[in-house]
């Protein structure tokens, strides 16, 4: 996905900026909280058994400068390609610098136009289902038979993908993984000796060894990144790998 590291603002490729379009206003109020209760058996009041973040709204409020009256349809005509564009799309905004949205445009109105010029006021809305502005990504490299110290920033916990093209397993247990501070950690068995290719994604957590779908062990733990300072270790096996994480915020 390209994103433009500037002041302007743009929705997939369209960038408003180059066609004249200002965004004026940005609303980007923070997401709703959305909790999943059940009723205390024999007290008052609720149990939280969940909560998430719902969906994220977006509006923008834009002025068009163009130099005839009917130029500003060809506006309208530019958005309505943009509403009917399938699923979701990188939104980058001007007070966010470096981030980004994916989103979906679900709504456009005419707010107002100057008599006789192509200048033009209008609304786009946007929606996040994932209500999370995407940052920048970071990558460090994990030692064989050592550890580093990844520094997370960001204000909602983020994935992290693992590679390598030189894993070697443990002679006793045949494993080959990373630990996380002193808690969780991510083993998977390879099957023979000599240097094996490993990938891990704890999005999907879809692993492959030797570039065949395979599993963790039942012991394994797929963990979030919060925000602070994490020690990655090679915990079982050796070979370097690369840990990479991209910054979340709300």
């Amino acid at each position: 996905m390209n994103m433009p590291y500037d002041l302007s603002s743009s929705y997939g490729d369209y960038c408003f900026e180059e066609r004249d379009i200002i965004v004026e206003r940005i609303h980007d109020d923070l997401p709703e909280l959305k909790a999943d209760v059940f009723d205390r058996v024999g007290g008052d009041g609720s149990v939280l058994r969940s909560a998430h973040l719902g969906e994220r709204k977006i509006v923008l409020e834009c002025r068009a400068y163009r130099t005839r009256w009917r130029e500003f349809d060809k506006v309208k005509d530019e958005m309505a390609q943009l509403l009917m564009l399938d699923g979701e799309h990188v939104l980058s905004l001007r007070n966010h610098f470096g981030e980004y949205y994916l989103a979906r445009l679900v709504a456009f109105s005419e707010d107002d136009r100057i008599g006789g010029t192509g200048i033009g006021q209008f609304t786009l809305t946007f929606t996040a289902y994932d209500p999370i502005r995407f940052g920048s990504k970071q990558i460090a490299t994990v030692p064989s038979g050592g550890s580093v110290d990844i520094d997370v920033s960001g204000s909602y916990p983020t994935t992290f993908t693992v590679n390598t093209n030189v894993a070697t397993r443990d002679s006793t247990t045949q494993l080959w993984g990373l630990r996380f501070d002193d808690g969780d950690f991510l083993y998977v068995k390879i099957p023979t000796n000599g240097t094996t290719p490993v990938s891990m994604d704890s999005y999907t957590r879809q692993v492959s060894v030797a570039n065949q779908p395979s599993i963790v062990t039942l012991e394994s733990n797929w963990p979030f990144l919060k925000a602070g300072t994490h020690t990655v270790s090679m915990a079982m096996g050796t070979g370097p790998a690369t840990i990479e994480w991209q910054e979340r915020n709300v």
